[in-house]
């Protein structure tokens, strides 16, 4: 007897531990009359059976066209493109962060489709109690155009064909993937409209045209100026502002896409923070010309003639010769925008030196989701990244469903990897002295991942820190000065989009004016490296047209034998003449799926996909919070329009 109650307890206590676990890993919350599924063990539910995928059996092919062609035969293949409203499967639950900023608006919406809407202001509590413990001042809102000032609309869902992404994550950058962005609601606020083709034209362009988003940005730090201000309470946190530079050139023309990505940038980033980000179009002037310092009449004409108005006073010009000027050691075969882009970047920061970080932000690409709360969380990683095995973290992609969980498997196994040789102190080289923080210990092994941990990032990456000199990669001894290219360590990622601090780019500053110059793709990492301050590569998820093994993914992006990006069995990805793996990727200079995606989002046919017949049938295309490269002249397709993106080999 005694037995049987011991064995009865035993199950009670067993079954009391699972209510109680599916309790609070899964609860809701009411919101205006409506409940909102929290899942608070949400973070891992995208790797939870990646031990399973990987002992499960595959077929392993040698080369990589094999593979690929014979995944594009598969049923599978293609299911990223024509998720809609209408096909939106249920939420898993959302991270309790991400409820706290949504307000459902109930039936009846006119929306359409599938999924519930909701009202989204990923924003912090501003003015609230919790909020002033913490923060110096107090938030003011800011002047904005009529249409702009509402909250974001959102579905809560998921599209089946992009749920767990098979490379980078949202659920380690702690964004919340089971919300999905549609055009209307996302692009309307900022000039899209539509008409019964399909077709997109903003035809409030003269109503934007009296927009003046660089005096509302101006006006909008002057009201919230005391947030900024130093103070020397150590409990009270002082509000940092960054600066994003949009990279434009003369001579480009804006579409009406393009108006709208930047209209939703500045809203999103600037006037809806009170100030915190600021944003600017950066432009090369490409006249030689040019007399940029000393002719302000020949200055204005140029910005009414190239920028579109509403543009004007959030416009920075800059040229060559200046950089020449500036930094006159450097060889002229590196004195232009391919190989120097950081030139510009640099010469900002002395101009405004106000900012704490400075992203480097391309044009050319598109986030589905809020800027904000994009730009937010990338920051947020950075600052919680342990600088032990950072720098062996940041040269590989990481695969969920090959690592694991980024904090722990992946974090455990690049450890395992690389032990006692993980880098920990910047390494020695002649004439350059580190002016970044010492390791706290001389022997890496008394740290238990403790160092960096709330530290902010001095330089945030979108894509992996490789070496160049372990790969192919065409301009991997493009630099001058230093000690020579045998002898100076360096670190590249492919794709300049990026974050700098003040600090890091006043030392590329200094690097450059003494003679001392790397390519772009290898600026702002080698640096970081030379001087021991804290880089890091935010793993932004990125997926694929076709169904990958996590196994196959790692085997030809994770190349090298120490499951880095290096060569090894298989050349790296970053090769020249290999950089076709990305082709089919939602995240690489030569990769097609992002125009297809965008060109579908804005309700446009593409590969057999899209269009207004399209729609009538299967719905508004929705897609999960997802950044998206290279976006370029975008206008309506014809029928029948395939997006292609032919590699120089």
């Amino acid at each position: 007897m005694a037995l049987m109650s011991r064995y009865r307890a035993s199950i009670f206590i067993v079954f009391a531990i699972i209510v109680t676990y599916i309790t609070f890993s899964q609860n809701t919350i009411s919101r205006e009359g409506h409940s909102v599924k929290v899942n608070n063990i949400w973070k891992g539910t995208e790797e939870g059976d990646w031990r399973e995928r990987k002992a499960a059996p595959y077929k392993d092919y040698d080369n990589f066209r094999d593979e690929f062609d014979a995944l594009g035969k598969k049923r599978s293949a293609g299911r990223m493109f024509g998720n809609t409203l209408e096909n939106l499967s249920e939420s898993r639950g959302h991270l309790r962060s991400t409820v706290e900023v949504l307000r459902p608006i109930g039936s009846g919406s006119g929306l359409g489709g599938g999924g519930t809407p909701f009202r989204y202001r990923p924003y912090p509590p501003y003015n609230t109690q919790r909020w002033k413990a913490t923060h110096r001042g107090s938030f003011a809102e800011c002047e904005m155009p009529e249409g702009t000032k509402g909250d974001m609309l959102v579905f809560s869902g998921r599209s089946e064909g992009l749920v767990d992404t098979p490379m980078g994550s949202n659920v380690a950058l702690d964004i919340d993937s089971d919300l999905c962005f549609e055009r209307k609601t996302r692009l309307e606020p900022y000039g899209y409209t539509e008409e019964e083709d399909g077709s997109s034209n903003s035809t409030v362009s003269t109503e934007w045209d009296h927009v003046n988003w660089g005096q509302l940005q101006k006006k909008c730090v002057a009201k919230n100026a005391e947030r900024y201000v130093r103070s020397e309470n150590v409990n009270e946190k002082t509000g940092t502002r960054t600066a994003l530079l949009l990279r434009a050139y003369t001579g480009m023309q804006y579409t009406e896409d393009e108006k709208q990505n930047i209209r939703a940038l500045v809203t999103e980033l600037s006037l809806k923070s009170g100030g915190e980000y600021q944003v600017f179009l950066l432009t090369q002037m490409k006249d030689r010309d040019f007399d940029i310092a000393n002719d302000p009449a020949a200055h204005k004409a140029a910005i009414e003639k190239h920028v579109p108005r509403e543009f004007w006073d959030m416009t920075v010009f800059w040229t060559d010769a200046e950089m020449r000027e500036l930094y006159p050691k450097i060889p002229d075969e590196f004195q232009n925008v391919h190989r120097a882009q950081w030139f510009s970047v640099q010469k900002f920061a002395q101009d405004f030196p106000e900012f704490d970080f400075y992203w480097n932000w391309e044009l050319d690409s598109r986030y589905t989701g809020n800027h904000y709360d994009l730009l937010e969380k990338l920051g947020g990683f950075g600052a919680t990244q342990p600088r032990k095995c950072l720098w062996e973290r940041n040269n590989r992609y990481y695969i969920p469903q090959f690592h694991g969980q980024y904090d722990t498997d992946f974090r455990q196994s690049v450890e395992e990897i690389h032990g006692g040789s993980c880098l920990w102190a910047p390494p020695a080289i002649e004439n350059v002295t580190p002016l970044g923080p010492p390791p706290p210990t001389k022997n890496q092994s008394r740290d238990d991942y403790v160092w960096g941990v709330g530290e902010e990032a001095d330089y945030i990456s979108l894509a992996p820190m490789f070496i160049p000199r372990t790969t192919l990669w065409v301009d991997r001894d493009a630099m001058s000065g230093y000690v020579g290219p045998d002898k100076t360590p360096r670190r590249t990622t492919i794709g300049t989009q990026s974050r700098c601090s003040k600090k890091l780019l006043d030392i590329m500053h200094m690097e450059n004016q003494r003679g001392n110059f790397v390519s772009s793709e290898m600026t702002p990492q080698t640096v970081a490296l030379h001087h021991g301050l804290k880089a890091v590569y935010a793993p932004i998820p990125i997926w694929f047209d076709r169904e990958w093994d996590p196994r196959s993914l790692n085997k030809w992006f994770n190349t090298g034998d120490d499951g880095s990006t290096s060569n090894g069995k298989f050349v790296s990805p970053f090769s020249w003449g290999d950089e076709g793996r990305f082709s089919g990727s939602t995240w690489y200079y030569r990769a097609i799926p992002p125009m297809r995606l965008w060109n579908n989002f804005l309700g446009w046919e593409d590969t057999g996909v899209g269009g207004a017949e399209w729609e009538r049938r299967n719905g508004r295309p929705c897609l999960p919070p997802m950044i998206l490269h290279p976006i370029k002249d975008v206008e309506k397709t014809p029928p029948g329009f395939k997006s292609k993106s032919d590699l120089p080999y």
